[in-house]
């Protein structure tokens, strides 16, 4: 099925030092472990998808992050990103980030929270407790 804004789906395969991101018809998901070897070189498909997704951007625009960790560089990266999708959001566009941490990481809930801090855009947090298999 063809995205409303032209776009192709796009998707990255998680790995273990590399998060899954899924981006499609408006709902961006990012989850797993984001400590890449070159962060900025990972995410420039993404920013780069971003960019062009803000040409044309859904009417709401949801982003999913559920990170068990993410070093210093994704988290740069990471806000550059979330910087592409303020500017969606004042032009009139809605944009939801949806924050999910495992209950007991005080040090996640802390960078989300700085990311809050930094970027005009609705932000919510869902906790959640790890499952042990």
């Amino acid at each position: 099925m063809e995205n409303p804004n032209g776009l192709e789906k796009l998707f990255i395969e998680e790995t273990s030092k590399t998060p899954r991101v899924e981006f499609e018809n408006g709902i961006l998901d990012i989850k797993g472990i984001s400590n890449p070897e070159n962060a900025i070189e990972f995410y420039k498909s993404l920013l780069n998808y971003v960019e062009e997704y803000s040409k044309n951007p859904a009417k709401l625009t949801k982003i999913n992050f559920k990170f068990e960790y993410f070093s210093d560089t994704s988290s740069n990266c990471l806000l550059d990103i979330l910087k592409k999708f303020e500017f969606i959001h004042k032009n009139g566009n809605n944009v939801v980030v949806n924050l999910n941490y495992q209950k007991d990481d005080e040090e996640m809930l802390e960078d989300f929270e700085e990311f809050e801090g930094k970027i005009n855009i609705p932000f919510k947090f869902h906790s959640y407790k790890r499952n042990f298999h």
